[in-house]
């Protein structure tokens, strides 16, 4: 009889320890991916019209799929954080933020809430590295304690303390960048004033100019902090911003240098090379004028949507001091070629092959990456497209009257 009853206790044990279990998260979670996926599909092979409306942007970008999924994956990911069904919910949910940032109201709090869970849970993972490195991409309170509470660990391995310390530098610079384009953003209309009214309030309200001095600072004596201390360390994460370094004081360096020598109101740094028929070209000479350097390549939509712009600033300023020249990082010359002759850009181009000195000394960090430079060789603003480029260069032009 003892055993019999026994016997009841270990079933009824296992049936009460199966009911808590619940079902198998990681299958719900992928399911769920997976059922994601087909709907984001379906939305991709319906594009926007040939000449979209500001209404045709904005009903698109409300019918994305991911804003109906972001709350299913934040409440499974909450109802166990510590699993691995969680991670992958954290990670899906970071994914998204490639989609459409992280500024909206809709995934947010979404962002936050998987940058904490991560801290709390997951912050010992063999792919910690490339964890740091994703947490200095967009801007948010949790991303930041993420970084410094594992600079907090005293069990932290130097490698992860390395790439922790370089990613919370690279997570001050961003802010300071940010800060620093701000200035020349034309106020907003169309989708982007739509766009601007479904931002997070809580999202970038330390991003005001009062603050840029403080970020620049700080990143600059954390990136000090990875050339000291940790410059060896091994760039072992497949990470895009360490493609083709070799260590993390290489990285530092490159960044340090952008801080330091790239900012508006630096002397721009000489560019010597040769354009894309090999001839020898040289920044100083167009010392005098009013100059844009835009880098680019190929495969980038956006550099390529400039052209049509780059155009006709070449047609508008001819005879006027001023220089549109460019640096296109292709890895092959003869694409490089092909490009330029079957767009007509028809104004002097250094050859820079798969992202070479020259966007290293640049610190190029995306594409196009756009620089202007006054009279005296100066860096009067970065990073301008559209309506924004052409107001400030008429102004500086303006003055070359």
């Amino acid at each position: 009889m003892r055993s019999v009853l026994s016997v009841i206790g270990l079933v009824v044990a296992l049936t009460q320890t199966v009911a808590a279990a619940g079902p198998d998260r990681l299958a719900e979670i992928k399911k769920l991916i997976a059922e994601y996926e087909m709907a984001e599909k379906k939305f991709f092979e319906t594009p926007l019209p040939k000449d979209p409306t500001t209404g045709d942007e904005i009903r698109r970008y409300e019918i994305w799929p991911g804003w109906s999924y972001i709350p299913r994956f934040v409440k499974l990911a909450d109802a166990k954080p510590d699993d691995e069904a969680a991670f992958l919910c954290c990670q899906w949910i970071l994914d998204r933020t490639r989609n459409v940032g992280n500024e909206d109201k809709g995934i947010f709090d979404a962002d936050q809430k998987a940058w904490e869970i991560l801290a709390a849970h997951h912050a010992s993972r063999p792919d910690l590295p490339l964890l740091c490195l994703k947490a200095c991409r967009r801007d948010g309170r949790a991303q930041e304690q993420f970084l410094r509470g594992l600079l907090e660990r005293k069990d932290l391995s130097r490698e992860n303390r390395g790439i922790a310390t370089l990613a919370l530098a690279e997570f001050f610079a961003n802010k300071y960048y940010r800060i620093e384009s701000r200035q020349y953003d034309p106020p907003p209309t169309g989708f982007a004033k739509y766009w601007e009214g479904r931002k997070a309030t809580n999202w970038g309200k330390e991003l005001v100019t009062a603050n840029g001095s403080k970020f620049k600072a700080e990143s600059i004596a954390l990136f000090r902090e990875v050339l000291a201390n940790y410059a060896n360390v091994t760039a072992k994460t497949s990470a895009p911003s360490l493609r083709k370094l070799d260590n993390l004081g290489e990285k530092a360096t490159k960044s340090l240098h952008g801080l330091e020598h790239l900012s508006v109101g630096s002397p721009a740094p000489g560019i010597v090379g040769t354009d894309l028929h090999g001839r020898p070209l040289d920044l100083s000479a167009y010392r005098g004028r009013v100059t844009m350097l835009s880098f680019w390549f190929t495969g980038c939509g956006p550099c390529m949507g400039m052209i049509p712009q780059e155009q006709r600033l070449i047609k508008k300023y001819q005879g006027r001091p001023f220089a549109l020249l460019s640096i296109c990082t292709d890895e092959s010359l003869e694409q490089a070629q092909k490009t330029a002759a079957e767009h007509k850009m028809a104004w002097p181009c250094w050859f820079d092959g798969g992202n070479g000195p020259i966007a290293r000394d640049w610190n190029v960090r995306g594409f196009p990456s756009i620089y202007i430079l006054d009279e005296k060789g100066v860096i009067v603003a970065k990073h301008l497209r559209g309506d924004a480029l052409d107001t400030k260069l008429a102004e500086l032009m303006v003055k070359q009257r």
